[in-house]
């Protein structure tokens, strides 16, 4: 079975700060070397601009080529501390055709375990869960 990525969307707050701003930025980076330092395998989404005047930054767009479950705890404190950081922020994680949205720790945790668990073949622990 080929292996599906994990996407992770950041989905700002409706009074957070605009994607571009330094300080979001900054906060993108943290939580980047977070998952960095859990040993997760990711890329980061980008916007880039076909102009020499305009500046390209980083989206709060992840893919996650393995979710091992020993990585799983890392990444549910990341995104919880990201979360906790402004009330209404929420992430999004897409699996293949399927996507579900969180805005509690708890709920990253089951989302990130069954999103494991499907990457791994086991759709049938997944849809017990």
């Amino acid at each position: 079975m080929d292996q599906e990525h994990i996407r992770v969307k950041l989905q700002r707050a409706p009074d957070d700060l605009p994607e571009n701003d330094q300080k979001f930025q900054e906060e993108l980076g943290e939580f980047s070397r977070s998952l960095h330092s859990a040993g997760a395998h990711f890329s980061q989404s980008g916007m880039a601009f076909d102009s020499i005047d305009a500046h390209g930054y980083a989206l709060a767009e992840y893919t996650i080529r393995q979710l091992a479950p020993v990585v799983i705890p890392a990444v549910t404190g990341a995104i919880g501390i990201w979360l906790q950081a402004r009330y209404g922020r929420k992430v999004r994680i897409k699996i293949g055709p399927v996507e579900a949205e969180a805005r509690t720790i708890d709920e990253i945790d089951k989302l990130l375990k069954r999103a494991a668990d499907f990457q791994n073949g086991d759709s049938a622990k997944s849809s017990d869960a």
